[in-house]
């Protein structure tokens, strides 16, 4: 598990600290062993009582090592608590995805699932080395996943399936070469279940210069990615083409409120040529008809979420421009903008808000908009109260917010890799509850429930 540079300090203190222990032994071994010769040794030739000596400080060195063992093994155990009280010691490095009880890796082209928070991993499934752009297990436990140009499901991880994917018309879907299907976050907060039924819908986030802009979709599957289908598709153009759809770079976001059932959808990123790129949408689907239906919540500077939590009778979302940071706006006023409150300022930009199982929020800033860096982020137990956190995320981290997971596992951990479309290939995973209770806030993101 990665740690900060105060614990590799504390770690090499504890080593230096066990040098100077042995040497002070080895002393009092010595001077025991001088004080106890009696006459009949001290006759013994030279040689003897060398050897004798010897046998002595190599038993007794064996016995202190073993001893060191056993501390190490349990000071090991307890610097590594949040990783044992939570599901295990797992490994980061390969981590992709942590919501509810999937824990799920991706190691050497296979992807493989864990029950109880990756201590072992009883299904796996050889997906040969694909650079995953996104990926979701259903509730039932169906694996599904994207890269570039195509998605692909499995309902048994053992057979791996190329899902269907249709276009806003109906025909078959032509990709371009570059994230036709990525995902910029981990996921939604909620799962997007209307009826009983579990639908997955995201749009893809293209940050490829010369696809950005003119490929960009709202996907959606309700038969657990066996066939994937456009549920808004944006204009390619900035001039009106006359089909009524929006222009926009890419999709920050589709967030779920299963109070109403409705879909958010979160667009950014500039204004070119006096055509305004930041949206926000409200969308609702019929599940027996098969239709979306989508209606504008806000174009601008204070539409530019990357995220909407739901929670009571408001939105709070991440406000990602200079000098933003988390807003509250009560949910029917949310295209008002003289109702969105401030509640924290960052000197960034705002690029998400995290929830745990009792609401409380870990706000993330990007690297730009401001001089601060981006490692730096916030907490709140009540959404009232905000403390920063400094210091703490490793260098390299400067874009964790892209592939953070939207919501706590049952265990409480928040996954988070940096900015990259294939984390697990370059930085490992760190968890940002831990970062939390590491920073003075021991009860932060706890489970509701204990988990076996």
């Amino acid at each position: 598990m990665i740690k900060n540079k105060k614990y590799f300090h504390k770690e090499r203190g504890k080593i230096e600290f066990l040098k100077k222990m042995l040497n002070n032994k080895y002393g009092a071994l010595e001077i025991a062993l001088n004080s106890r010769l009696d006459k009949s040794i001290q006759k013994k030739t030279k040689i003897h009582v060398i050897w004798y000596a010897a046998a002595c400080i190599l038993i007794f060195s064996l016995f202190f090592f073993i001893s060191i063992i056993g501390c190490s093994k349990s000071d090991e155990k307890s610097a590594n608590s949040t990783a044992y009280d939570r599901g295990g010691e797992v490994m980061p490095d390969n981590l992709v995805l942590c919501r509810e009880d999937f824990t799920v890796k991706y190691k050497d082209g296979t992807i493989s699932l864990s029950r109880d928070g990756g201590k072992t991993y009883n299904k796996s499934i050889f997906v040969d080395d694909k650079d995953l752009q996104g990926i979701h297990v259903f509730e039932n436990g169906t694996l599904f996943f994207v890269d570039h140009t195509k998605c692909y499901y499995s309902h048994d991880w053992e057979t791996l399936h190329e899902s269907t994917v249709l276009d806003i018309n109906g025909d078959p879907f032509v990709p371009y070469k570059y994230h036709n299907f990525s995902i910029n976050m981990g996921g939604d907060t909620h799962r997007h279940i209307i009826d009983g039924q579990e639908i997955l819908c995201w749009g893809n986030y293209d940050y490829q210069y010369d696809t950005q802009y003119k490929n960009v979709n709202v996907w959606y599957t309700v038969d657990k990615g066996e066939t994937v289908k456009t549920a808004y598709k944006f204009r390619s153009t900035e001039a009106d083409d006359g089909s009524g759809n929006l222009y926009t770079r890419h999709v920050h976001n589709v967030n779920f409120n299963p109070s109403d059932n409705t879909f958010w959808l979160q667009t950014g990123d500039f204004i070119s040529n006096g055509v305004d790129q930041r949206h926000v949408l409200k969308g609702t689907y019929d599940l027996h008809e098969d239709e979306w239906n989508w209606s504008l919540v806000g174009t601008g500077h204070e539409f530019k979420w990357c995220n909407a939590l739901f929670i009571g009778d408001y939105i709070y979302f991440s406000w990602d421009v200079s000098n933003g940071g988390v807003v509250r706006v009560p949910y029917d006023k949310a295209n008002d903008i003289s109702k969105h409150d401030l509640i924290l300022a960052t000197p960034n930009d705002c690029l998400a808000v995290i929830k745990s199982h009792k609401d409380e929020i870990i706000a993330v800033q990007a690297p730009y908009g401001g001089d601060d860096d981006s490692r730096n982020l916030y907490y709140s137990p009540d959404r009232k109260t905000w403390y920063r956190i400094e210091n703490t995320i490793p260098e390299g981290y400067s874009m964790i917010a892209f592939l953070a997971d939207m919501s706590t596992d049952n265990w409480g951990r928040v996954r988070a890799t940096p900015q990259n479309m294939s984390p697990h290939k370059v930085l490992p995973a760190i968890f940002l509850d831990e970062i939390v209770r590491e920073a003075g806030f021991p009860d932060a993101f706890k489970p509701i429930n204990s988990v076996p």
